[in-house]
């Protein structure tokens, strides 16, 4: 945490397969290539905020069977199109304080346990009717201080569970 690192070679980790919790957090890494976290298979919890991440690598989590928790806030990232599609153990992802202009059909459903899903303070635009697609046990969606204009209610069709969505201090005028 808070050092100067800009980036992350693949299987960097790949010793160490014991460890449960990675913060990489007040750093300048700014690209997360493929099998970035590769041997880390009892890793739980990944923080890497405060970061300069501009492109996530579609491959970059891979391997990451045990993870629950992934901090992305504070970084630069503009596209999330099926990066975390291996991720089936997560519950929280914070992804809020980026650059994302739009959410894609099925961006998220392979985060079948995911529970609260963090996307506020981005320049989110559009949302694809299938975005949430398949997160079922989602619980909290935040997507407040975006650039919201309209809603079409059909994106929260699969969210059986969901308990609060936050769209405060959006440019909302029709649902």
């Amino acid at each position: 945490r808070n050092n100067q690192l800009t980036s992350l070679e693949a299987r960097l980790f790949s010793g160490l397969a014991s460890l449960e919790v990675l913060a990489l957090e007040v750093n300048r890494i700014e690209k997360l290539v493929n099998n970035t976290f590769a041997g880390l298979t009892s890793v739980v919890e990944i923080s890497l905020k405060f970061n300069r991440i501009k492109h996530i690598e579609v491959d970059a989590f891979r391997g990451l069977a045990q993870l629950t928790y992934l901090n992305l806030d504070e970084n630069r990232i503009r596209r999330i199109e099926r990066t975390f599609s291996s991720l089936t153990r997560l519950t929280a992802l914070f992804i809020g304080n980026n650059l994302l202009e739009s959410l894609t059909n099925f961006t998220f459903s392979d985060c079948v346990n995911l529970q609260k899903l963090f996307l506020s303070t981005n320049q989110i635009k559009s949302i694809d009717r299938s975005a949430f697609s398949g997160l079922a046990k989602l619980k909290y969606l935040y997507l407040s201080n975006n650039m919201l204009s309209s809603i079409d209610i059909a994106i929260f069709s699969d969210l059986s569970r969901i308990l609060s969505i936050f769209l405060k201090s959006n440019q909302i005028s029709s649902v």
